[in-house]
Parts: C-alpha cells; structure tokens; sequence
C-alpha cells in the first residue's frame, strides 16, 4: 500500500535499507531501540538485481518525506534514492559501504562466491564469506557467527546471484556525493576490512553536512556487532527528543519567540513536536559561549530551513542563511530592526535545571543587551 497522500504520520519514517542478502535481523536492536523515535521499514530486495530497480521500489511505497539508513548495499540503495528524489529524503545515513563504481577484477572475485554457492550451497559460502566480514576478534562459534550463518542459510543461491548483479551494475555515486543538502551521518567499524576508513573518510569531506563517526571494535557488521554504538550515532543525527528531554529541569521555563513563556518539559516536547512537523531546519556555523563558571551561556547559528505546513497561517516558503543569536546582532546593529531575520537565541544552564530563552525578536539593539546582561 502507498503511503502517499496519507494522514501525516505522529512519527517521522525512517527506512532501514539492508546489505547484500540480508535480512531484517541486522537491524533488530536498532528497531527496538529507535521505536520511540520513528515510525520504521525495513523493507528487502528479494529478487531484485538492479541498485535504480531497488531504489525505485523504496519510493513507490514511501510518504512524501522520511529518513534513510542504509548498510553496505543498501547504502548504495539509499545514494541512489535521493539522487532520484533528493526533495524527499529528510536525512541520511550510509553505513560501511562506498560510492565508488565495479573496480578491476571485482566481478571475476564476486563470481567465485556465486559459483560456490550454485555449487557446494549457501553454508559453504557462509564459511567464506563471512569472516572477512566481522572483527578479527569475533569468536567463531560466538552469538555473532550464529546469527550470520543462520542469516545466509535463509537466502537462496538466486537470492544471492541477483544481488551480485546489482552490485557490480551499480552507478558510480562519488560524483553526487557534493550535491547533498541534507544531514548526512557517515559511520563504519574501525575494523572494516571490506569497505576501509579511507573511503568514507572521502565521502565526509565530498558531503556537505556530514557526520564522521568511527565504531570501536567492529568490522564490516557494526549494526549487528556494536548496536549501541550505531544507536547512538543514529539517535544523535535524528534530533532525539526524548534525548534532550532528559537533559531537562521538570520545570524548564521556555520563552518562545513572539509568545507566551511555557513552563515544564510536557509543554517543550508538544513545542519540539509541532516545530518537527510544520519545519525543516538545519544549523551551521555554530559557535556557543560560555561565562567563565560554565552556568551560563549563549549560542549564535545560522539557520537553514523550509516550512514543511502551515503553522498558525504562515504559508510554507524556504528560507536560508538567517543567522540567530544576540551576539551576532549586537556586531551588526544596523539590522538589529528587521524582526524576520534577526533574532536572539539563549540557553543558560544553573543548579536548579535548564532554563531556555528559545527566540526573541528585538526591535532595538538595548533589549537584545539587557537580555544578554547576566
């Protein structure tokens, strides 16, 4: 059934996008975990040989908007999809993988595992297959090993070989990479031997507003190995709120811009839920100030945003490269009178718990010193 047109959703989606014939027992942890979170798919290719083909079949049952992880393969996958609808894809995630096209004698390498698996069955080409896959240390009859063996053992020989297809008929992604525009999180096992550190490292640098994150004692399976780890990196990409939640006072005071104070952390996750459904935004530039006991500071950003629906009439438009934050305005005076871009953005921390100014307009530069003033 499609999604599209459908009621929004009290999650965002997220689509966990999996590796050559995996199936959904890679994310299961992840799945328990970000349930709080998003609403999550984790759909499979079976009897899929083509990356577009792969992609193509993620699209045609997504809402109009939601989020991607993709491992390995699925990686690919997920490339492939915001190269055919960018507009669509809120963030990203790419997982032990690259963006590199079929190298010099990779397909004569790959045919030899599709040979042994039409030829001696899917455990024999588990044996081959899957060390080189994990963490020297893994021990070979460990909980890990299980699961995998068992994994493979639930595929098929065709499974396999059509996937194989897809892989080496992938599309070069490295040329796209400099085009994204949404967050991007780039992680993979410190031990990865299959796809190394230096290849996603040039991703990071290639992908505008990308995350670089190194999983500890992992190979080329981190979802599976240390899904804690990739928990949090996930949970820290996806703006948790129930993370920021917890950092918070039971009575957090919030003095919204252009309203009413609002008082208690039930009051600041109804606010952070309607800002995640009527916008989009993303923060650069950021630089944050402390007083020199650390009790108290201040942020200035610049904010790179979309009105995604209307939020008490104002009608969706795109806006970019606002800046935000007293500190910036009181260096710029002659703007501090344009209350659509300029605006102050406060947080000080105390004993008592967090209190946070969120945004006040200022129409003259004295009321952004007084409330900058300790």
């Amino acid at each position: 059934m499609s999604l599209k047109g459908a009621a929004l959703a009290e999650k965002p989606f997220l689509y966990l996008l999996l590796g050559l014939f995996c199936d959904a027992t890679v994310w299961a942890e992840i799945v328990t975990d970000l349930d709080d979170l998003v609403e999550i798919q984790t759909p499979d290719f079976l009897g899929q040989d083509s990356i577009l083909g792969m992609a193509r079949s993620v699209l045609e049952t997504a809402p109009e908007r939601f989020a991607v992880v993709g491992h390995s393969m699925g990686a690919r996958v997920a490339l492939e999809i915001i190269r055919l609808a960018p507009e669509r894809v809120e963030r990203l995630a790419l997982l032990d993988t690259g963006t590199h096209a079929q190298r010099d004698g990779e397909a004569a390498t790959r045919q030899v595992l599709v040979d042994l698996a039409a030829n001696e069955g899917m455990q024999a080409l588990a044996a081959r297959w899957l060390p080189p896959m994990v963490h020297p240390d893994t021990p070979p009859e460990g909980p890990l090993m299980a699961s995998l063996r068992a994994m493979v053992g639930r595929a098929t020989q065709e499974i396999f070989a059509g996937q194989v297809k897809a892989l080496l008929n992938r599309p070069d992604a490295e040329r796209g990479l400099s085009s994204i525009r949404c967050l991007v999180l780039i992680g993979l096992g410190r031990q990865d031997a299959w796809s190394p550190p230096s290849q996603h490292e040039a991703m990071a640098a290639a992908i505008p507003h990308a995350e670089y994150v190194m999983f500890e004692n992992s190979g080329h399976m981190a979802p599976m190995k240390v899904p804690d780890a990739v928990i949090a990196a996930l949970r820290g990409n996806a703006g948790d709120i129930k993370a920021l939640l917890a950092l918070l006072a039971d009575l957090v005071a919030h003095d919204i811009n252009q309203g009413p104070r609002e008082v208690g952390r039930a009051a600041f996750r109804t606010f952070l839920e309607r800002m995640n459904r009527c916008y989009r935004e993303t923060l650069s530039d950021i630089a944050v100030m402390t007083d020199p006991s650390g009790t108290r500071a201040a942020a200035e950003f610049i904010v790179h945003g979309t009105y995604l629906q209307a939020d008490d009439g104002i009608a969706g438009s795109v806006w970019s490269n606002l800046p935000a934050a007293g500190q910036r305005i009181l260096r710029d005076r002659r703007r501090a009178n344009h209350p659509r871009v300029q605006f102050l953005q406060l947080a000080g921390l105390d004993r008592t718990g967090f209190r946070m100014r969120h945004s006040v307009t200022a129409g003259h530069p004295a009321e952004l010193e007084r409330m900058l003033a300790p």
